[in-house]
């Protein structure tokens, strides 16, 4: 079957697809003013792609007044993660798909802001931690978006603003909710998530792979 995807200036289509190339190929030539390029796209290319696809299935929730944020998070994955389906088509991967609310209190790990590795050695025992800082005050959620496996793991960024609209960002330590927490979390049947360690970074990372 032929396809066509527009992306920015480029038109992709099926390499195999000669009479489709030639009919963007006239239109696009006679087309005044039109510098839309025509790329093929090789059917390998899809057949070599690493991501991993399945049926999205949303979870909302909304998370109350003085409950901690990170448990709740993980509750709330988890137990989407168990309702995702039967054993042959389930997930045990979970993400958030949106959340807007509020923090009375946030505890943020800065980006790579203390971390000292011994040259050519990235065991983890030789790296520090990252700066951590507390924001007690309240907080608007700006953002927060990450991925969840099976047994609590998480990674977790979030951006949250001040009452003067100044916006702070970094990976979710701890935090507590003001008002509500309105979250959708979103499974993916037949995918899962682990987080497995990565010799190259010297943490966890996020593995993902089809569930057969």
């Amino acid at each position: 079957m032929s396809y066509v995807i527009p992306y920015r200036d480029w038109v992709f289509i099926r390499e195999d697809d000669k009479n489709l190339h030639f009919l963007l190929s006239s239109i696009l030539k006679n087309h005044s003013g039109c510098d839309t390029t025509i790329k093929t796209m090789s059917t390998s290319f899809t057949q070599n792609s690493q991501c991993q696809s399945g049926n999205l299935l949303a979870h909302a929730i909304r998370i109350h007044p003085g409950q901690d944020l990170v448990p709740a998070l993980k509750k709330v994955a988890q137990e989407a993660i168990e309702k995702s389906g039967p054993s042959s088509s389930s997930s045990s991967s979970a993400f958030i798909l949106s959340a807007v609310g509020s923090l009375e209190f946030v505890r943020l790990r800065m980006a790579n802001a203390c971390r000292n590795v011994v040259e050519g050695d990235m065991n983890t025992q030789n790296l520090s931690s990252n700066e951590i800082k507390d924001w007690n005050e309240r907080l608007e959620i700006v953002s927060l978006t990450g991925t969840f496996s099976a047994g609590g793991k998480m990674h977790v960024h979030m951006s949250v603003s001040d009452k003067d609209g100044n916006v702070i960002g970094g990976h979710l330590v701890e935090g507590k909710i003001f008002t509500t927490l309105e979250l959708v979390m979103g499974t993916i049947q037949g995918v899962s998530f682990t987080r497995e360690f990565d010799s190259a970074t010297g943490y966890d990372e996020l593995v993902v792979r089809q569930v057969s």
